[in-house]
């Protein structure tokens, strides 16, 4: 190896790469006589302070490569590979021997996301709501029996579901903590209580059928808890082997957008709301000839039928502007799906709650008996106090053991008994503050 040659010299280049700084020496090597193929291992200690905030390159001035505004040549990195580096020094092997040197260039830091600021804020507020509704819900079917029939159980296994997918939801701020894992964990679990919900609605749709089209009011409970939960088990069971690399990888823990993954929760989702609209189209035909006489069994599904079909385009157009979000890449999409999928739980207590009388009764009854006890506690405490400060004296005759003549002959008085026997008229012989004369039998 002869001719190694430094030079400090560094200006004309700082000139012609603008965007970057040297931060060794440019070092020129040769090799005489030129070998066909060669690997040298090239060591360069830094000129300058470097760390984490800069980008470096191992570069060769190629003077071939000229353009009109380098018309002396540029760096270039063909042919050059990083081997290691630190805070001192640069290892690079090169195929080629030149003029080289390590470049610097300070990164920029990625602009700020508005938008996915704006979209978690917005989760956060509707998935709030959505668990004080829940819990209203929830609250209002454990005090009252009558509303926990067959239907009233799988409204509650909807919550459920329900409850533990906003819950896992608000937990995504701690996963994003460097926790790689747990955000999997929780991606997992959203992607299962999701299905939950939506096949729960199915099953009530199945048990308006059985009641109206074959007068089956009970009996099949088990069977649609065990499909509601079994099922989603199967699908988010069958996408684990080759999608538990991808789950929580996604914008906030969630499936990621790109890839078939995401499908295996939108597919699901829009299946079941499909079968869930032609089942209660089945019912509504058959509302007129239903097998089952009983008019509160007719009544109760007219008014889940109604429910339901005011539930499922709310809850498909959500699904859909998912779908439309991940297709167009329009960011309105991504706001109108994430307003619409947070506030689901809104939207179930809205129509299975509030749209049901016999809920909005039991609610008022709750809220009322809670009022009525308030208002209570206050006059019982009054008479408490006015009855610890009522002092009887000791002198006042017993009435109830005078006889009738005996005490109209004692009180002569016209004075009315209410201001007390101190109040009384003194008779004949009797000091004004003296008390009476008592009875002795």
């Amino acid at each position: 190896m002869e001719n190694e040659e430094t030079s400090d010299d560094s200006s004309n280049n700082q000139a012609i790469q603008t965007q970057a700084t040297i931060a060794s020496k440019p070092i020129s090597l040769t090799i005489i006589p030129k070998p066909e193929n060669i690997d040298i291992l090239i060591t360069v200690k830094h000129t300058v302070p470097v760390n984490s905030s800069v980008h470096i390159s191992c570069n060769y001035f190629d003077q071939d490569n000229v353009t009109e505004d380098k018309p002396l040549g540029q760096w270039s990195q063909r042919g050059l590979t990083i081997n290691s580096t630190n805070a001192t020094h640069t290892s690079f092997v090169t195929n080629h021997l030149t003029l080289f040197a390590v470049l610097i260039q300070p990164i920029s830091p990625e602009p700020y996301d508005y938008d996915a600021y704006a979209l978690g804020i917005l989760s956060y507020i509707g998935i709030g709501i959505s668990l004080v509704a829940i819990l209203i819900f929830g609250s209002v079917l454990c005090k009252d029996s009558d509303l926990r029939d067959e239907r009233g159980i799988l409204h509650i296994n909807l919550l459920v579901a329900l409850l533990f997918a906003s819950v896992s939801f608000q937990l995504i701020p701690i996963a994003l903590d460097n926790n790689e894992d747990f955000c999997k964990t929780l991606s997992i679990l959203m992607h299962y209580f999701y299905l939950v919900s939506f096949i729960v609605m199915f099953m009530e749709a199945i048990s308006l059928f059985y009641a109206i089209v074959y007068g089956i009011l009970k009996g099949k409970l088990q069977i649609y808890i065990l499909v509601a939960w079994g099922v989603p088990v199967l699908i988010v069971g069958g996408t684990l082997p080759w999608g538990i690399s991808k789950h929580g990888t996604g914008a906030r823990c969630m499936l990621p957008y790109e890839g078939s993954l995401i499908y295996a929760l939108i597919g699901p989702i829009l299946i079941s709301l499909v079968l869930t609209a032609v089942v209660l189209f089945v019912v509504i035909c058959n509302l007129p000839n239903a097998a089952t006489k009983k008019f509160r069994v007719i009544n109760q599904a007219k008014k889940a039928v109604r429910n339901a079909l005011i539930l499922i385009p709310l809850l498909g157009l959500t699904w859909l502007f998912a779908l439309l979000s991940l297709s167009d890449g329009n960011i309105a999409y991504s706001y109108l799906f994430v307003i619409l999928n947070s506030l689901q739980g809104l939207f179930i207590f809205i129509a299975y709650g509030v749209g049901d009388r016999h809920f909005r009764d039991s609610l008022k009854s709750i809220v009322s008996v809670k009022h009525k006890s308030q208002r209570k506690n206050k006059p019982q405490k009054a008479i408490s106090q006015a009855s610890l400060t009522r002092v009887t004296p000791i002198g006042t005759p017993d009435l109830k053991k005078q006889k009738p003549s005996e005490v109209s002959s004692t009180d002569t008085s016209s004075d009315s008994d209410d201001d007390g026997y101190w109040a009384r008229r003194p008779r004949s012989g009797q000091s004004p503050l003296s008390p009476p004369p008592l009875y002795v039998p």
